[in-house]
C-alpha cells in the first residue's frame, strides 16, 4: 500500500516559526509536507479506519519521548519511509539537505506544538530536529567533492578519535549596545550571525550588538567532533588511508567511540582553516594589543559559537577544508548499539548483557543451527574454512570470537571475559592468515604487525589538537579494538619496552596514560590474538616452548591458550594441503563449503556473545578438582619450569567452560562444558613441556563434545 494514499492530505499548518528565517517557498512546501508526514502518524482519527502503520510507529514513540523526556531531542525517519510518501519532496531534500534541513525542524516543532502542547511546553528551552537514517547514497570517503557540498549522504568509517562536548549556539537573540532594544531570535546558519539593524526606528545601530545568553528564546545545543578514517578494505592500492572530521551534533554526541566502524548520514559542508588564517606573527601581535578582559571575551565568544565557524574572519584569503555534519550514526556492522541494549551493572556487580534482538527469523534460524547433531565440529569448520587443518586451534580460535563473561567484584574490581590466544609456529604455517580472518570477522577486529607497532601504537598516545590546541588522547590498537579482537602479527619482533606495555592491557583491560598533563584510564576490553615464529625460524621440540620463543614470563601467563605448529614432512598432509590449495586455486571459495554460510555464521556468533551462562555446582567442583591436581603435579614435579600452575589457569578455564556454554547457547555452564574446556586446555599445556600433567585423558576435544553435550 502506498504511504501517501493512506496518510491523505492535510492542511498545511499557519503556525509563524519560532525563529527568524528567509522566506524560501521551496522550504515551505518541504516544510508543510513534512508536517503532512508526521501529524497523520500521530492522529489516528485523521486517516482511514483500514490504515495500518505499524511499521511506523517508531515515529511515534519518538515524539512522545521528545516531549517528555528533556534528554532527548531529536525524530530519526528512515530514508525509505518518507521517500515512499512524497517522492519529489525526497530528491529535493536529498540534493539540498543543508538548505531545507531548518524547515524539517519547523516540521517538527510544529507537530510537538500542536499534539503534545502540554507536555511539550513544559520542556522549557528545546531545540528538536528532523534527521534521516538509512540513506542508500553511501559514499566513500575520498569520493566526496565540493559539488556535494549540501547534499544528503552517507558514508563509512572508522573512528580513529573523538572530541569533547562542547556547547554551540544555534538561535540567539541580542542586545542593542546603543540603546538596549532586545532584537528577535536570530537563526545562526553556520556562521555568527547577528541582526541586520536595530529594532527601534529611532535607532541607527547597524553592527553593535551583545548576545544575551540567559534570555529564554536563545538556544545552545552540543556538538562533538569526530575523526573518521577509510576502512582498511576500500583504500586503493598504494594510497594512505584517508581521514574525514565530522561534526555531530544533539543526540549524536557520544554515539562513536575510538575503533567504531560506523555510518554517518548528513551532508558535507565547508569550513575555513581558521589555524591558517592568521600567520604565527600576527597572531602574537593581536594578543599584545588585546586587553586582558578583550581577551577573556573573545575567548568566552568562541567558547559559545562552537561548530557554527567565527563571527568575522576580514578581508583576508582564507584556506577552506570539507567537513561532514553527522546527523545521524550508527554501527555499521549490524550489531550496534541500538541492536543491544548497554551493559548494565547489577545488584551484585556482575555485569549482564542483553540479548540481541532478533527478528522471529532469524532467531527460527539461530534455533536449527543450534540442532545440529555435531554442533561445535560445525562451527569449527566455519573459522577459516580455506585453511586446511589444524582444527584444535580453530576451536580455539571460536571460543575467543565468542568469549567467557565479564564480572565485577563487590570492589568494583573487573573481571576479564575476554580470551586471549597465541600462536607459535615455523613459516608458512597460516598464521598470519587466522589472524587476518579474526579480525576481518569480528565486529572491532584490528589486525597490526609487531615490528612496526610501538607502546604508544598499541596503547594510546598524547597529541595537540590543530585547531584548538588542546592536548587530546589517540587511540592505539588495543583501544581501538575495544570489546573486540586486536591481532599482532609477529609478536616475537616486538621490543621487550613494548611487550611490557600491554600488561596492563592483557590482565587488567585497562590503559593508564600519565603524560603532558593528562592523567587518565582508558578501557581496552579486547582480546589479544598474537602470532609469532620459533627462535631460528624452526621449532625444537627437544625443548620446552619458553626456549622456542623470545618472550618472558609475564607475558606468557597472560594467555589463556597457546598453540604450536610445526611444519613437519609428511606424504599424507603434504598431499592433502597441496590438493586443498590447487582447488582453491581453481575454484575459488566454492572449492571449500563450511556447514553453515558465513552470514548464518555471523548471526550466530552475534546472537551467542551476548548470552551470560552461569557456573553450576557440578561445574565448579569439576574445575575445582582440575585445578587441584594441576597444583599437585606441578608442585610434586622436579623439572625447572618457567611457566607456573597459577590461578590466571584457574581463570582460563573458567572463561573456556562460559565460551562452550554459549556456543551451545546454554544458560548454566555443565560438567560436560568444562570437559570440552580442560580438554582443550589439556593439549594446550602440553605445548609448554606440561605434558605430565593429566585432565581428562587423551580424547579430542571434539569427541569430548560429541559424547557429553
Amino acid at each position: 500500500m502506498n504511504l501517501a494514499s493512506v496518510v491523505g492530505d492535510a492542511e498545511a499548518p499557519r503556525e509563524e516559526p519560532p525563529v527568524m528565517v528567509e522566506v524560501d517557498a521551496d522550504g515551505a512546501r518541504v516544510r508543510d509536507t513534512m508536517y503532512v508526514f508526521l501529524s497523520r502518524l500521530v492522529d489516528a482519527s485523521l486517516r482511514p479506519a483500514a490504515a495500518s502503520l505499524t511499521d511506523l510507529q517508531y515515529i511515534v514513540r519518538q515524539l512522545e519521548r521528545i516531549s517528555t523526556c528533556v534528554d532527548w531531542s531529536t525524530c530519526v525517519v528512515r530514508w525509505g519511509d518518507f521517500s515512499l510518501f512524497d517522492e519529489d519532496a525526497s530528491t529535493a531534500i536529498e540534493f539540498d539537505y543543508q538548505r531545507f534541513a531548518p524547515f524539517l525542524d519547523l516540521a517538527l516543532h510544529q507537530v510537538l506544538s500542536q499534539y503534545y502542547a502540554e507536555d511539550y511546553a513544559n520542556r522549557g528551552k528545546c531545540s528538536p530536529s528532523l534527521v534521516f537514517s538509512c540513506v542508500p547514497r553511501c559514499l566513500g570517503i575520498r569520493a566526496l567533492r565540493a559539488s556535494m557540498v549540501g547534499q544528503l549522504c552517507s558514508i563509512k568509517g572508522v573512528v580513529t578519535r573523538t572530541s569533547q562536548v562542547r556547547p554551540e549556539l544555534i538561535v540567539g537573540v541580542f542586545r542593542c549596545n546603543d540603546c538596549g532594544t532586545e532584537s528577535q531570535p536570530v537563526l545562526q546558519p553556520f556562521h555568527y550571525t547577528e541582526p541586520p539593524a536595530c529594532r527601534d526606528p529611532e535607532c541607527e545601530n547597524k553592527n553593535r550588538f551583545q548576545l544575551v545568553p540567559s534570555h529564554p528564546q536563545t538556544r545552545f545545543g552540543d556538538w562533538q567532533k569526530v575523526r573518521l578514517q577509510e576502512d582498511a578494505n576500500n583504500i586503493p592500492a598504494g594510497c594512505v588511508p584517508r581521514t574525514m572530521e565530522l561534526i555531530a551534533r544533539n543526540d549524536a554526541v557520544e554515539v562513536a567511540k575510538p575503533g567504531d566502524r560506523v555510518i554517518a548520514v548528513g551532508c558535507p559542508i565547508v569550513v575555513p582553516e581558521v589555524a591558517k588564517l592568521l600567520s604565527q606573527s600576527h597572531r602574537r601581535e593581536v594578543q599584545r594589543e588585546m586587553s586582558g578582559v578583550q581577551r577573556a571575551q573573545q575567548e568566552a565568544q568562541q567558547e559559545m559559537e562552537g561548530a557554527t565557524g567565527l563571527r568575522a574572519l576580514g578581508v583576508r584569503e582564507l584556506n577552506y577544508r570539507m567537513c561532514f555534519l553527522a546527523t545521524t550514526i550508527t554501527d555499521a556492522n549490524g550489531d550496534d548499539r541500538k541492536m543491544t541494549e548497554a551493559v548494565k551493572d547489577s545488584a551484585d556487580g556482575a555485569a549482564e548483557r542483553a540479548h540481541v534482538r532478533l527478528t522471529p527469523a532469524e532467531l527460527e534460524k539461530v534455533q536449527l543451527m543450534r540442532s545440529h547433531d555435531n554442533l561445535l565440529k560445525a562451527l569449527t569448520e566455519c573459522v577459516a574454512p580455506n585453511i586446511f587443518k589444524h582444527d584444535v586451534v580453530k576451536l580455539g580460535l571460536l571460543l575467543q570470537m565468542v568469549g567467557g563473561v565479564s564480572k565485577n567484584t563487590l570492589e568494583q574490581i573487573g573481571l576479564r571475559g575476554d580470551i586471549n590466544v597465541c600462536i607459535v609456529g615455523d613459516p608458512s604455517t597460516a598464521k598470519s592468515r587466522f589472524l587476518k580472518w579474526v579480525a576481518s570477522n569480528v565486529s572491532r577486529g584490528v589486525y597490526t604487525s609487531g615490528k612496526a607497532s610501538t607502546a604508544s601504537g598499541l596503547t594510546a598516545t598524547v597529541t595537540r589538537d590543530a585547531d584548538t590546541g588542546d592536548r587530546t588522547i589517540e587511540a592505539g590498537a588495543l583501544m581501538l579494538s575495544d570489546r573486540g579482537v586486536c591481532c599482532i602479527d609477529e609478536f616475537d619482533k616486538m621490543e621487550v619496552k613494548d611487550q611490557v606495555a600491554i600488561h596492563e592491557a592483557m590482565e587488567q583491560q585497562t590503559i593508564s596514560i600519565a603524560k603532558a598533563g593528562i592523567k587518565a584510564t582508558l578501557s581496552a576490553r579486547t582480546s589479544l590474538l598474537a602470532a609469532m615464529n620459533p627462535i631460528g625460524g624452526k621449532y625444537d621440540r627437544r625443548k620446552p616452548l619458553q626456549k622456542n620463543v623470545a618472550m618472558t614470563a609475564p607475558i606468557m601467563s597472560r594467555f589463556d591458550l597457546m598453540f604450536v605448529i610445526v611444519d613437519e614432512s609428511n606424504d599424507d598432509a603434504d598431499y592433502a594441503i597441496a590438493d586443498q590449495l590447487l582447488r582453491l586455486h581453481r575454484f575459488g571459495d566454492r572449492a571449500v563449503r563450511p556447514p553453515f554460510s558465513p552470514e548464518d555464521f555471523q548471526l550466530y556468533l552475534r546472537y551467542t556473545r551476548s548470552l551470560t551462562p552461569r557456573l553450576k555446582e557440578e561445574s565448579v567442583q569439576l574445575i575445582v578438582s582440575a585445578y587441584r591436581d594441576m597444583r599437585l603435579q606441578d608442585s610434586l614435579s622436579n623439572r625447572s619450569k618457567v611457566y607456573r600452575v597459577t590461578t590466571r589457569l584457574l581463570e582460563s578455564i573458567i572463561r573456556l567452560s562460559e565460551a562452550v556454554a554459549k556456543l551451545y547457547m546454554s544458560e548454566d555452564v555443565r560438567p560436560a562444558h568444562v570437559e570440552v574446556a580442560l580438554e582443550l586446555m589439556r593439549q594446550s599445556l602440553s605445548t609448554l613441556d606440561m605434558t605430565e600433567v593429566e585432565l581428562v585423558g587423551t580424547l579430542d576435544p571434539f569427541e569430548v563434545a560429541s559424547e557429553g553435550v
